[in-house]
């Protein structure tokens, strides 16, 4: 059947390269052909098979798709009489199904289609095969010596070694070194193995290095040498442990076939397996566990004659396949589960989260109704706590539960404690459509207190949480009040209303003042303190309102005003972020921008209320350029440490802006200096203001700090010159005044010590 097959030649002609190739070849069979052909090339010398004669190596490979059948001949020389090798491959595809029913459309191939040069393998291309006779089951057994039970160890060794998914090396099978043994036990291998390890199944007539540390079959004359083997007629093995035989028991139709030699047609069964398994969800019918639960229903077996550990092993192994959405396994689970029930049977709780899974997928309404039945019996003979966790764990599943039990006492107590312990706790997946049907619901069972009081703190931090949005404010709003209004007496509607409005003006801040929509201030309207905190300040900072502000010190009278009115109601953290929106919202309108900025910066860094309307007083002072009030004011609060450095800085920095131009008497520059650096008169490295010029009896003579010998600016006017300051000979003559004259300022002493 030449259309049916394709071939792919390797050898060193001229260069290691694929030749005598199919046109039609799939590019899929040919690059796995290759693949196969370079690890082989890698031996190309003369190498011999475990008789002595040049390897003449025979191989069978399946990849799912294809099935490769190979022969490469070693010990060849090529055109300068170099070792070479020359390899040989037919492929077929595996949805020719002859080859997965009948083994002698692989095994007959005969020998003589398989060339040793280039010129004869491309005519082969388009030749009809040749094949040798065809076997039947009971001939290959003869020839392999098999009686029964050495065919069943040796297909449950083949299984037991597929089947483990760890296994990287071969498994050597033991024969008499004969090609004729060695295809006869291939017919029983192939005759007997299910369709899914015949379709990946690899087979190699010899040991070389290439092929030692891959898994597969290897066939061996001493195969018991090897690490893994199978001597089928010695009965000797290391693969088939307790645990293997255990599971090829257990899966059923692995050895099903030799256990039923002559008995059953391993083609029907292997078809119907395999068409099952694809019912079942498997569409390659290649899931172990589906292919056990495929024969358990080919066998048809009666339910009700498991036993209870066979009952509950097969349920579970049901649940845990990953058949999804398949009538066939419904329809199974039904009467598993059914029988389940009978039997009184309670599945684990691995079990409970397959069947749920299962269950949420379900395709028709008798395995749903049978779920039902079997979960209603279990939540109602369970403990009430127990019972409410489950219909939790089974998500929105669960649901369809809560009508049911509400027939029965014990059932509105689960219902009861479901919502109180589990869906009202789970905040964060909470929705109002959760609350709306828990109150729809226990307005059948009636409410509980406790459970209202549930209702209602829920109902507040699903709406606080909400609120957070401003584009969902107006909805978190009609969301709650529609909610209340269900179990809420009309008489305290409005007490409600008032209570959840105040809630949203109290989780404002003024990091959010910006995004308040403007309908809030309307729809959210409420007689309180946080209400009119953000309304009034909306008010007064309008654009509409900077706009016409008249002078700099009108919008600071607003400031102040605004500050004081609701001083405590503003947190420390809160003025800073108040400060920082007041700066925002003056940018770019027409008024002194610096001059507010520096004075909301003053007026909302102070510690005291009080404070607040002193400052600006001091403002009008040096506004007026009245220095000796300021610095009567600032002396008093460095003495009493009342103010913030930061608000002393800034009024002195204000204070001595433009100093070349005012006339800054010395007091106010010893008050600036200790502010601004760590001796006072440092200030005067950096300012150099005309009293540095004048005669000291004139500067000082209006000072009133710098004035005996004994004050902390007289010290510092010493080390100032020890340390040699830029201005330390005028500052000397400073000292030198007060030494010789120390009853200058004996007035003032008394008046202000």
């Amino acid at each position: 059947m030449i259309e049916n097959r394709f071939q792919c030649c390797y050898t060193n002609d001229y260069g290691w390269n694929p030749i005598a190739v199919s046109k039609n070849i799939p590019t899929e069979a040919y690059d796995k052909c290759v693949q196969f052909h370079v690890i082989n090339s890698t031996i190309y010398h003369s190498i011999c098979d475990e008789q002595g004669n040049t390897l003449n190596l025979f191989e069978i490979r399946g990849d799912n798709s294809y099935i490769y059948i190979i022969r490469t001949q070693y010990g060849l020389k090529d055109q300068k009489m170099r070792d070479n090798m020359f390899a040989h491959a037919y492929i077929f595809s595996w949805k020719n199904r002859q080859f997965l029913e009948d083994p002698n459309e692989i095994l007959a191939i005969a020998d003589s289609n398989f060339k040793q040069d280039v010129e004869d393998a491309e005519q082969m291309i388009e030749q009809p095969l040749e094949y040798t006779r065809f076997l039947s089951i009971e001939e290959a057994m003869e020839v392999a010596k098999f009686g029964k039970e050495e065919y069943l160890l040796l297909m449950q060794c083949i299984v037991a070694h597929m089947s483990d998914k760890k296994a990287m090396d071969p498994l050597y099978i033991q024969y008499d070194g004969t090609n004729e043994q060695m295809k006869a036990i291939l017919y029983c291998i192939y005759y007997a193995l299910p369709y899914y390890l015949k379709k990946n199944l690899g087979i190699t007539s010899c040991a070389t290095s290439n092929n030692e540390k891959v898994k597969g079959l290897i066939f061996s004359v001493c195969a018991t040498k090897a690490l893994k083997y199978v001597s089928p007629l010695t009965k000797e093995t290391n693969v088939l442990t307790n645990q293997y035989k255990n599971k090829i028991k257990g899966m059923g139709f692995a050895d099903y076939v030799v256990k039923n030699l002559g008995e059953v047609n391993p083609t029907e069964y292997f078809k119907k397996l395999e068409k099952t398994a694809i019912e079942l969800g498997d569409d390659t019918a290649s899931d172990e566990l589906i292919l056990k639960i495929s024969h358990q229903l080919i066998m048809k077996s009666d339910v009700k004659d498991y036993s209870d550990n066979e009952l509950d092993k097969n349920l579970m192994e049901v649940l845990r396949s990953k058949s999804r959405e398949s009538i066939l396994i419904e329809n199974y689970m039904v009467d598993l589960i059914r029988e389940y029930q009978k039997r009184n049977l309670y599945l684990t709780e691995e079990g409970e989260a397959y069947l749920l899974d299962k269950f949420e997928m379900a395709k028709t309404i008798e395995f749903r109704e049978v779920v039902k039945e079997y979960n209603t019996y279990k939540i109602l003979t369970m403990p009430i706590s127990d019972a409410a966790e489950l219909i939790y764990k089974m998500g929105s599943s669960g649901q369809e539960y809560i009508e049911i039990l509400k027939t029965t006492d014990k059932g509105c107590k689960i219902i009861e404690e479901y919502y109180h312990s589990y869906l009202l706790k789970d905040k964060e997946h909470l929705a109002w459509e959760d609350l709306k049907l828990v109150i729809e619901q226990m307005k059948t069972i009636g409410l509980e207190t406790e459970l209202v009081d549930d209702i209602e703190g829920l109902a507040l931090v699903l709406y606080s949480k909400e609120i957070e949005n401003p584009q969902c404010t107006q909805l978190a709003y009609h969301n709650y009040m529609d909610l209340m209004s269900q179990f809420t007496p009309s008489s305290r509607i409005e007490q409600c209303a008032s209570a959840v409005k105040e809630v949203y003006w109290n989780q404002m801040s003024f990091k959010k003042f910006s995004k308040i929509p403007e309908i809030d201030y309307k729809e959210l309207k409420v007689d309180s303190n946080s209400y009119r905190l953000f309304k009034d300040l909306r008010n007064f900072i309008s654009d509409t309102m900077l706009e016409n502000v008249a002078t700099d010190n009108e919008f600071l009278v607003k400031v102040r005003k605004y500050v004081t009115k609701y001083w405590e109601l503003i947190s420390d953290k809160e003025r800073k972020d108040l400060k920082d929106l007041l700066i925002s919202r003056i940018e770019g309108k027409p008024i002194d921008q610096n001059f507010l900025k520096e004075w909301i910066e003053i007026l909302l860094s102070v510690r005291e209320k009080s404070q607040v309307d002193r400052l600006f007083i001091c403002m009008e002072d040096l506004k007026t350029e009245d220095y000796e009030k300021v610095v009567m004011y600032l002396y008093d609060q460095w003495i009493k440490e009342s103010l913030p450095k930061s608000v002393f800085k800034l009024i002195t920095l204000i204070g001595l802006d433009n100093y070349k131009e005012k006339s800054i008497p010395i007091d106010f520059w010893l008050v600036a200096g200790k502010t601004l650096y760590e001796n006072t008169f440092m200030i005067f490295d950096e300012y150099k203001p005309d009293l540095l010029k004048v005669d000291s009896k004139k500067v000082l003579k209006s000072s009133q700090l710098f004035r005996n010998t004994q004050s902390k600016y007289f010290n510092d006017a010493k080390d100032y010159v020890e340390n040699r300051g830029e201005e330390s000979k005028v500052i000397k003559k400073w000292i030198n005044f007060i030494d010789k004259d120390s009853n200058l300022f004996s007035k003032l002493k008394n008046k202000l010590f």
